[in-house]
């Protein structure tokens, strides 16, 4: 595959699932504002997780290029004119830098957070009770730990299978402390251990996108706010509870990107207290909770199918755009043509044995980019051609050593076919009748081969 194409894959994936996550986070938003004054935090929360799927539907058309580089084939994306080529190359490593940038960024942060967990011992034997009762309430099974070190500044938890909890190693009362694991532990519940680092890795990949930054810090917001809501239904003051929270001061954020923490600035924590005064005691009636998740799904999942069309339609047009005129007569009479012998057949005889693969028709295209396994064939989309007329051919195949067959089918179901290798270029002369015409490749070398072919 060369770079290319592989750039083209790429940016197309990045593009349209950029285009479905922000429609999802956008009627997120919406509902978002609906659902803030009458229901509780917990919903809005869920709702902005469901949210995040819309970066990863649009897996009709992921399985579309991966079937292409997998049996072969040309697919709408695969065609490219030298110059969109050129674009999508510059736009992958533009793209490559800012997430090779981004991802170095947290790196080094996440590295700063790994080496204040290092220097823990495990929290005291009353501790440890304390949280096993509060994991055997929660029906949680998976063993949690407590670490505690002295710089950990403020409780968080981490971990997917070895879940661990750390703590400063001040000494805490034990009622204040059953509310920080048990905050902790809602946390693991809402598998924030898990949506923190996704965030960060969704910040990489669409670093350009100015949503995802906003999104990451309502995830952020809303997760704090969801577990604030779950520890007021487990009977803990609110006056003790964002008193504790304030204790702790200002000294965690930013461990805040990889692990859900107890900790809060100011800001947020006013946010926070006042979330819980207005929406603690509501929330919608199941039907309307149900069918405010299903309108959001359904009508999500539809932008994936129309996405897809408009990129396909844009890039349609970027192609005509760019795609280049070619005397082709001139072009091709003043090129030195290595001796062709050129054969006829049947396209049952021609195509028996193999998997042919049709493109999607555009008559307006004359260019190609394959990547062809062995025992597949290629067809172009069908082109007019009167009787007398020709049908110049040129291009390369890579390997170069490799041979395939090169040739026409006419409009009586006959073939004209030559074998070529490399660089090639040939002309299909006194056409026979006036009809559709296909160009088609046909690889049985024994190996999967890439052809670039420009044709008229």
């Amino acid at each position: 595959m060369s770079l290319s194409n592989f750039a083209v894959r790429v940016l197309f994936i990045v593009g349209l699932t950029c285009l479905t996550g922000t429609v999802w986070l956008v009627l997120w938003r919406i509902i978002a504002l609906f659902c803030t004054k009458r229901s509780n935090a917990e919903f809005v929360y869920r709702l902005l997780r469901i949210s995040l799927l819309g970066f990863a539907v649009p897996w009709i058309a992921v399985m579309r290029i991966i079937k292409t580089d997998l049996i072969g084939g040309s697919g709408w994306m695969l065609v490219l004119t030298p110059r969109l080529a050129l674009v999508a190359v510059i736009g992958f490593a533009v793209w490559l830098i800012g997430a090779c940038a981004t991802a170095g960024i947290y790196l080094v942060r996440f590295q700063g957070f790994c080496s204040s967990t290092r220097s823990t011992c495990r929290g005291t034997v009353e501790e440890q009770e304390l949280l096993l009762r509060l994991c055997e309430h929660k029906h949680i099974r998976r063993p949690v730990q407590i670490y505690k070190g002295y710089r950990i500044m403020v409780p968080c938890v981490r971990g997917i299978r070895r879940v661990k909890i750390y703590l400063p190693m001040d000494e805490i009362p034990m009622e204040e402390l059953e509310m920080i694991l048990n905050h902790e532990l809602n946390h693991y519940k809402q598998r924030d251990v898990f949506w923190k680092p996704l965030m960060v890795i969704l910040c990489c990949v669409y670093w350009f996108m100015p949503l995802i930054w906003y999104i990451s810090k309502q995830v952020q917001k809303w997760s704090e706010a969801s577990c604030d809501h779950r520890c007021y239904r487990d009977g803990y003051s609110l006056t003790y509870y964002f008193e504790s929270i304030l204790r702790m001061g200002e000294r965690t954020i930013s461990l805040a990107t990889f692990a859900p923490t107890w900790g809060a600035t100011a800001t947020e924590l006013k946010w926070r207290i006042d979330c819980m005064k207005q929406n603690r005691d509501k929330s919608l009636k199941r039907w309307v909770a149900v069918l405010t998740t299903a309108g959001m799904l359904l009508t999500g999942s539809t932008t994936v199918f129309a996405a897809e069309a408009g990129i396909e339609k844009a890039y349609d047009q970027a192609y005509e755009a760019t795609a280049y005129a070619v005397d082709e007569t001139a072009e091709y009479e003043s090129a030195e043509q290595p001796e062709y012998e050129e054969f006829t057949c049947s396209e049952e005889e021609m195509f028996a044995g193999t998997t042919v693969v049709d493109a999607p028709v555009n008559i307006t295209r004359s260019y190609a980019s394959w990547t062809i396994k062995n025992g597949y064939t290629m067809k172009t989309p069908a082109f007019h051609k009167d009787k007398g007329g020709q049908v110049n051919v040129a291009g390369t195949i890579s390997p170069s050593e490799k041979y395939v067959t090169l040739g026409i089918t006419q409009p009586d179901g006959s073939i004209r076919a030559i074998k070529v290798s490399g660089n090639f270029s040939f002309t299909f002369k006194d056409l026979a009748m006036t009809g559709s015409y296909r160009v088609f490749i046909q690889n049985t070398s024994g190996s999967t081969v890439t052809c670039e072919v420009i044709y008229n």
